[in-house]
């Protein structure tokens, strides 16, 4: 077990290593130039002052560039070495490069006639029509609010696949589950069945001992790490691919809050019981899962596959309601993710329901939700009571004061940790999929989901909630009345929210 823990840490703790290395080292370079030559101190701080405007000038979510604000006015120096060695050129590397194009590509392949029955609906026409994502029939769609629930189905659906098997995870740990899945993968590529895999290289590098995809090159299958980790310090560092597809044949597509780890299917504790969900979907919407695979794969590989090849035409089901499978990226200068649950908050009449792992929320959110709640919608958030990170979980309760003045039911799940994603928006709308409630879920990961309109799906996602909630704690501004101590620590621990 020693030598396995080992294998997980060596290669991220040394990279981590190099990279402070190589900050401290810029840092005190470029500070020992400045107390030699007074005009570089100088130039230092006009070059902070500049900066600061521009960002100020160019910035569209200003509560994320606050801290840096912050750290390139307080210390000029060491904050504009920073800042640049962060930032500079992050759209012009060859990851993020490729990743641009192939989302300009992924236009063409994902183009449908819009539904005139949702010509009045703003999250279609923002969906599709500004957006990208087609607004297509939902055919059999199963919700599942334990993701233990879903398993049987879903390694029966990988059992019968036929032609190919696609799946992108941000983690990919050995473990109980991959144990069953990988030995029906073999058996699969035994049948001459195309499996592919994208695995996130920071995701997997704590779990995954060794270099995953030599490992099953071994057995045929073909992997793609997502964004290799480098030492050199720079913004795209940050943009992991959190997305979690499974697309089977191009009939049947698998998404959720789940990584294939144990933990997310209780099959070992970690954080007391894990509340994760997991779905499912048939119909033309598992054609949009297909692509965003494929554009991964092309933007990783630096290949162009044929799109036409991986089509297949839908099998007609009974229409239930209407889906939208989309996804979201830092490069594309499109919050798709934090619009859409805006836009959610501004349309409900009735009640928004939450469940997320993390509440990392920029001002623009804070303030819808507590609009919402003051024209009288019944706004709740369902958070974990033990979770996976402690700063963040202080980050998250440094909100609590704030919404629960405001009239937004907050509850704590006592069994443990929730890490289901889902948004659900009066009694015909719903969101889930891989996005949390944080800046990182938002503004710097790749992320996926499904829109859920007037569909059956709908009020099983309410009875999940309402059967999760009997296992919760409220609190009140009764119950949670934090003392000064704690409210200036508040103060400071939202200042970090962005770097979460």
């Amino acid at each position: 077990m020693a030598k396995k823990s080992a294998l997980h840490f060596t290669r991220p703790l040394l990279l981590t290593c190099l990279g402070v290395l190589e900050i401290w080292l810029a840092v005190t370079v470029i500070s020992g130039l400045a107390g030699i030559y007074h005009w570089l101190g100088i130039a230092a701080h006009l070059a902070a002052v500049v900066l600061a405007l521009l960002i100020l000038k160019d910035s569209t979510q200003l509560s994320a560039d606050v801290p840096w604000l912050v750290l390139i006015l307080a210390i000029p120096v060491p904050g504009v070495v920073l800042f640049l060695m962060a930032f500079l050129n992050t759209r012009k590397g060859r990851f993020a490069s490729r990743q641009i194009a192939q989302a300009r590509n992924r236009g063409t392949w994902l183009q449908a006639d819009f539904p005139e029955a949702l010509a009045d609906n703003a999250e279609a026409v923002y969906l599709q029509k500004h957006a990208g994502y087609p607004i297509q029939p939902c055919q059999d769609f199963s919700y599942y609010g334990m993701a233990a629930d879903g398993l049987p189905q879903l390694l029966n659906d990988l059992q019968q696949a036929r032609e190919f098997i696609f799946l992108e995870y941000f983690i990919i740990s050995p473990g109980t589950i991959w144990d069953q899945i990988l030995p029906i993968l073999q058996k699969k590529v035994q049948e001459g069945v195309e499996v592919r895999i994208i695995y996130d290289d920071f995701g997997n590098a704590f779990h995954y001992p060794g270099d995953f995809a030599r490992a099953m090159k071994k057995y045929g299958i073909e992997a793609r790490a997502f964004n290799r980790i480098h030492p050199i310090i720079e913004a795209v560092n940050n943009n992991r691919d959190h997305r979690k597809i499974i697309v089977i044949d191009g009939q049947i597509a698998w998404s959720g809050g789940i990584n294939l780890a144990d933990e997310y299917f209780n099959i070992i504790e970690r954080r007391g019981w894990w509340k994760d969900n997991l779905f499912r979907f048939r119909g033309p919407a598992v054609w949009t899962d297909t692509v965003l695979f494929l554009s991964s794969w092309n933007g990783i590989s630096g290949t162009e596959e044929d799109f036409c090849r991986y089509r297949r035409p839908s099998r007609p089901v009974r229409q239930d309601g209407w889906i939208c499978a989309f996804a979201d990226d830092p490069f594309n200068d499109e919050a798709i993710g934090e619009n859409l649950f805006l836009q959610l908050l501004m349309d409900a009449r009735q009640r928004v329901w939450i469940f997320t792992p993390y509440l990392c929320l920029d001002q623009q959110v804070l303030n819808t939700l507590i609009l919402a709640t003051q024209r009288g919608i019944d706004v709740r958030l369902v958070l974990p009571s033990i979770t996976d990170q402690h700063i963040v979980e202080e980050i998250t309760r440094s909100y609590y004061t704030r919404l629960l003045q405001a009239g937004v039911r907050i509850f704590e799940y006592l069994p443990g940790y929730v890490h289901s994603k889902v948004f659900l928006c009066d009694s015909h709308t719903a969101v889930t999929g891989s996005f949390n409630l944080d800046y990182r879920s938002f503004f710097l990961h790749f992320e996926n989901g499904v829109w859920l309109h007037d569909s059956s799906a709908v009020s099983a996602i309410a009875e999940d909630f309402l059967s999760v909630q009997n296992s919760c704690r409220e609190l009140t501004p009764e119950n949670w009345h934090p003392g000064l101590p704690r409210r200036i620590l508040d103060a400071f621990l939202r200042s970090l929210a962005p770097l979460m």
